[in-house]
């Protein structure tokens, strides 16, 4: 069971939407079973919790990527369900942390994600251990993005400092020397810095600050490919908004290489594909093609 839910986990990773659909049913038959099954407190017990809470929440992530709102509700209900039983307080601050993207994106009420942020931040505790370090350090980034939404540029200048400064202390090693499907499929570094500094640029409309934040990043190979399209798709957007049009379609193009599924159903792809339809009287070919492709 443990193999098919890291497995699903990596799946999530590579963007493979569909397979993982496909193999959710079984290994929420299967976590669900197990729950049901270890009743005595111990080890088992909290592992058969632990992994479902990880299913629950790549379920809550795959349904909040097609749009299915109402099942990411669901099932983050369910991971905030299991994951105070797994003895791990880590998971619970990742549910935190889902739920705060998630509450925000259902709702536009930033000011709760970031209550939960705070909340996550205040239960867990560093403790030098380089996960921790992944988990806290991801939950100050989202505080920052989610500051940002409501354009208090103060706080979310603080949250990214605050992040900044546990790379700078060393708690945490770079994104890239994390693989995919890592046990919190969080990774947090100075890579994941710069990305927040362009995230918050283009909540805040400063479009040449993300233009060039993000021609100053350099992605790893290994990175994970939901990670580089999220980041070629917010590119693409900045690209965009400056009137960079060839470029913006380029970032597009890369993002579907690297994701189709994620670059298909991405809100932002349509939004930015939208703009760049409209800055011209005749489409290109290109951009004709990748137009339908996503649907628009």
């Amino acid at each position: 069971m443990a193999g098919r839910v890291s497995a699903l986990s990596r799946l999530r990773a590579k963007g493979e939407f569909a397979q993982v659909a496909e193999g959710l049913p079984e290994a929420i038959a299967a976590t669900t079973l197990a729950v049901q099954t270890h009743t005595v407190p111990g080890a088992a017990r909290e592992r058969a919790h632990y992994l479902q809470a990880e299913v629950a929440r790549t379920t809550a992530i795959l349904a909040y990527r097609l749009g299915y709102m109402d099942l990411a509700r669901l099932a983050l209900a369910r991971m905030a369900a299991a994951a105070p039983h797994s003895s791990d307080p880590r998971q619970v601050a990742v549910e935190r942390y889902e739920r705060a993207v998630i509450t925000h994106a259902e709702t536009s009420r930033p000011d709760r994600g970031v209550a939960l942020v705070k909340q996550a931040l205040r239960d867990l505790e560093e403790d030098g251990d380089p996960q921790t370090s992944a988990v806290r350090g991801t939950l100050l980034l989202r505080a920052s993005a989610l500051s940002a939404v409501q354009q208090q540029k103060s706080a979310a200048s603080d949250w990214l400092e605050q992040a900044a400064e546990v790379v700078a202390a060393g708690e945490r090693a770079d994104a890239a020397q994390d693989p995919p499907g890592t046990r919190y499929a969080l990774a947090f570094g100075e890579l994941n810095v710069s990305l927040g500094r362009l995230d918050v640029a283009l909540l805040q409309d400063d479009h040449e600050t993300a233009v060039r934040v993000a021609s100053e990043v350099r992605l790893p190979a290994t990175y994970q490919p939901t990670r580089a399209a999220g980041f070629l798709i917010r590119k693409a957007a900045a690209e965009a908004w400056t009137a960079r049009h060839d470029a913006a379609l380029n970032s597009l193009l890369q993002a579907r290489q690297a994701a189709p599924q994620l670059t298909r159903y991405h809100p932002d792809v349509h939004q930015t594909v939208g703009t760049l339809l409209r800055a011209r009287q005749r489409a290109a070919d290109p951009l004709r093609q990748f137009a339908e492709l996503s649907g628009e």
